[in-house]
């Protein structure tokens, strides 16, 4: 079994969260937030970072997590990352090393959380299901 943090968690600063986490034995991370913001929307001195602390402590990039599609399906947001977030996530991870980018399955409409017997994605349209399809061929592109 491999444990993973997200090294955020610990804090912003990448190098500080590895060598904290890997004096608890911890040997991946998944990284989302650096000082200048939520991966890939990075600055190049972060991404630098990145990939020197990668090296310098010999750890593993379990995953890059960078939020999107936390929004509606048809926001201007999830077109955005679609278009522009996802090419750089993957561009990012495979530079870190990884070949994991968590995604979110949108903002789901009308949810009710007060019906214990209602499942959320049961009632989902059939145009999630596309998008859904639509960033897996994108991922196998990339790859």
């Amino acid at each position: 079994m491999k444990l993973a943090i997200i090294s955020d968690e610990i804090s912003r600063d990448f190098d500080t969260a590895v060598e904290i986490g890997t004096s608890w034995g911890i040997r991946n991370f998944e990284v989302r937030m650096t000082p200048s913001g939520r991966v890939p929307r990075i600055t190049d001195a972060d991404r630098k970072q990145l990939l020197a602390v990668r090296k310098k402590y010999g750890i593993t990039v379990s995953s890059i997590s960078p939020g999107f599609f936390k929004d509606p399906l048809e926001s201007d947001a999830v077109a955005e990352g679609m278009k522009e977030g996802l090419p750089k996530a993957f561009d990012l991870a495979r530079e870190l090393g990884t070949q994991k980018v968590v995604v979110f399955g949108f903002l789901k409409p009308k949810v009710s959380h007060t019906d214990p017997m209602a499942v959320p994605g049961r009632d989902y349209p059939s145009a999630v299901v596309d998008k859904l399809g639509e960033m897996v061929a994108a991922a196998e592109k990339a790859d």
